[in-house]
Protein backbone atom coordinates (compact mmCIF):
# COMPACT_ATOMS: atom_id res chain seq x y z
CA UNK A 1 0.00 0.00 0.00
CA UNK A 2 1.36 3.40 -0.79
CA UNK A 3 1.77 6.17 1.40
CA UNK A 4 -1.43 7.87 -0.35
CA UNK A 5 -3.81 4.68 0.01
CA UNK A 6 -2.67 4.44 3.09
CA UNK A 7 -3.65 8.23 4.36
CA UNK A 8 -6.67 7.93 2.30
CA UNK A 9 -7.50 4.47 4.36
CA UNK A 10 -6.93 6.61 7.52
CA UNK A 11 -8.96 9.23 6.89
CA UNK A 12 -11.65 6.72 5.81
CA UNK A 13 -11.34 4.82 8.97
CA UNK A 14 -11.91 7.90 11.09
CA UNK A 15 -15.19 8.51 9.67
CA UNK A 16 -16.70 5.33 11.09
CA UNK A 17 -17.80 5.63 14.35
CA UNK A 18 -17.25 3.18 16.69
CA UNK A 19 -20.70 1.89 17.63
CA UNK A 20 -23.89 0.31 15.19
CA UNK A 21 -25.38 3.33 13.50
CA UNK A 22 -28.09 1.57 13.43
CA UNK A 23 -28.53 1.14 17.27
CA UNK A 24 -27.66 4.91 17.62
CA UNK A 25 -30.72 5.48 15.36
CA UNK A 26 -33.07 3.14 16.93
CA UNK A 27 -32.21 4.98 20.23
CA UNK A 28 -32.66 8.35 19.09
CA UNK A 29 -35.59 7.78 17.62
CA UNK A 30 -37.90 6.54 19.99
CA UNK A 31 -36.09 8.92 23.05
CA UNK A 32 -37.30 11.74 20.98
CA UNK A 33 -41.14 9.85 20.61
CA UNK A 34 -40.81 8.39 24.48
CA UNK A 35 -41.47 4.86 23.23
CA UNK A 36 -40.25 2.10 24.77
CA UNK A 37 -39.01 -1.21 23.06
CA UNK A 38 -37.49 -4.17 23.92
CA UNK A 39 -34.22 -4.91 23.23
CA UNK A 40 -31.60 -7.67 23.84
CA UNK A 41 -28.26 -6.46 24.01
CA UNK A 42 -24.32 -8.44 23.76
CA UNK A 43 -21.93 -6.58 25.63
CA UNK A 44 -18.39 -8.08 25.94
CA UNK A 45 -20.21 -11.84 25.97
CA UNK A 46 -22.87 -10.45 28.54
CA UNK A 47 -26.69 -11.05 26.76
CA UNK A 48 -28.45 -8.10 28.68
CA UNK A 49 -32.17 -7.39 28.00
CA UNK A 50 -34.47 -5.06 28.78
CA UNK A 51 -36.62 -2.18 27.89
CA UNK A 52 -34.83 0.73 25.68
CA UNK A 53 -35.41 4.12 27.72
CA UNK A 54 -34.55 7.79 26.89
CA UNK A 55 -31.87 9.52 29.11
CA UNK A 56 -34.57 11.33 30.74
CA UNK A 57 -36.75 8.83 32.07
CA UNK A 58 -33.54 6.90 33.44
CA UNK A 59 -32.83 9.85 35.58
CA UNK A 60 -36.39 9.75 36.73
CA UNK A 61 -36.35 6.11 36.77
CA UNK A 62 -32.77 6.34 39.31
CA UNK A 63 -34.57 9.63 41.35
CA UNK A 64 -37.62 7.04 41.66
CA UNK A 65 -35.58 3.99 42.94
CA UNK A 66 -33.63 6.37 45.14
CA UNK A 67 -37.28 7.43 46.75
CA UNK A 68 -38.94 3.89 47.09
CA UNK A 69 -35.21 2.31 48.67
CA UNK A 70 -34.26 5.27 50.84
CA UNK A 71 -36.94 6.87 53.23
CA UNK A 72 -33.55 9.46 54.27
CA UNK A 73 -34.91 12.93 52.97
CA UNK A 74 -31.42 14.41 52.55
CA UNK A 75 -30.68 11.58 50.23
CA UNK A 76 -33.68 11.51 48.15
CA UNK A 77 -33.08 15.22 47.70
CA UNK A 78 -29.18 15.22 46.79
CA UNK A 79 -29.97 12.22 44.45
CA UNK A 80 -32.86 14.39 42.27
CA UNK A 81 -30.63 17.21 42.72
CA UNK A 82 -27.74 15.69 40.81
CA UNK A 83 -29.84 13.88 38.57
CA UNK A 84 -31.98 16.86 37.95
CA UNK A 85 -28.94 19.31 37.41
CA UNK A 86 -26.83 16.51 35.23
CA UNK A 87 -29.99 16.58 32.87
CA UNK A 88 -30.24 20.32 32.55
CA UNK A 89 -26.48 20.43 31.67
CA UNK A 90 -27.09 17.68 29.01
CA UNK A 91 -30.15 19.18 27.27
CA UNK A 92 -28.03 22.95 27.51
CA UNK A 93 -25.01 21.21 26.03
CA UNK A 94 -26.94 19.75 23.17
CA UNK A 95 -29.14 22.75 22.75
CA UNK A 96 -25.80 24.45 21.39
CA UNK A 97 -25.25 22.29 18.72
CA UNK A 98 -26.81 22.72 15.66
CA UNK A 99 -27.77 19.00 14.42
CA UNK A 100 -28.33 16.15 16.78
CA UNK A 101 -25.05 13.92 17.77
CA UNK A 102 -25.64 10.56 17.87
CA UNK A 103 -26.09 9.00 21.40
CA UNK A 104 -23.29 7.72 23.74
CA UNK A 105 -24.78 5.93 26.10
CA UNK A 106 -27.59 3.29 25.98
CA UNK A 107 -30.58 3.38 28.77
CA UNK A 108 -32.56 0.14 30.12
CA UNK A 109 -35.26 -0.39 31.96
CA UNK A 110 -35.98 -3.61 33.19
CA UNK A 111 -32.84 -4.90 32.76
CA UNK A 112 -32.05 -8.50 32.68
CA UNK A 113 -28.37 -10.11 32.38
CA UNK A 114 -28.18 -13.37 31.08
CA UNK A 115 -24.49 -15.05 32.54
CA UNK A 116 -24.09 -18.31 31.21
CA UNK A 117 -27.43 -18.82 30.75
CA UNK A 118 -29.25 -17.83 33.95
CA UNK A 119 -30.86 -15.19 34.70
CA UNK A 120 -30.15 -12.17 36.87
CA UNK A 121 -31.72 -10.50 39.11
CA UNK A 122 -34.94 -13.37 38.56
CA UNK A 123 -37.29 -11.33 41.05
CA UNK A 124 -37.43 -7.93 38.55
CA UNK A 125 -35.30 -6.21 36.04
CA UNK A 126 -33.19 -2.56 36.97
CA UNK A 127 -31.94 0.39 35.53
CA UNK A 128 -29.29 0.05 33.60
CA UNK A 129 -26.94 2.84 31.48
CA UNK A 130 -23.94 1.14 29.38
CA UNK A 131 -21.40 2.87 26.57
CA UNK A 132 -22.60 2.51 22.94
CA UNK A 133 -19.47 1.61 21.73
CA UNK A 134 -19.21 -1.40 23.64
CA UNK A 135 -22.28 -3.04 22.09
CA UNK A 136 -21.05 -6.00 19.91
CA UNK A 137 -24.14 -7.02 18.74
CA UNK A 138 -28.25 -6.65 19.60
CA UNK A 139 -31.91 -7.65 18.74
CA UNK A 140 -35.18 -6.23 18.72
CA UNK A 141 -37.20 -7.90 21.42
CA UNK A 142 -36.47 -9.27 25.09
CA UNK A 143 -35.63 -12.21 27.01
CA UNK A 144 -37.34 -13.74 30.18
CA UNK A 145 -35.89 -15.60 32.91
CA UNK A 146 -37.16 -19.37 32.85
CA UNK A 147 -39.90 -19.94 34.91
CA UNK A 148 -39.71 -23.28 36.70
Amino acid sequence: MTEDQSSVASKEKEKIPDFDIVLSVLISSFAEYGIGIGVTLNVKGLIISGELISREKYFKGIIQETERANGDSEMIKIVTDTFTTMDKIIKDKLSEKEKKPFPNYIHLKNARFFPGGNCTPNNKGVLWRGRLSEVDGFSIGNLSPQTK
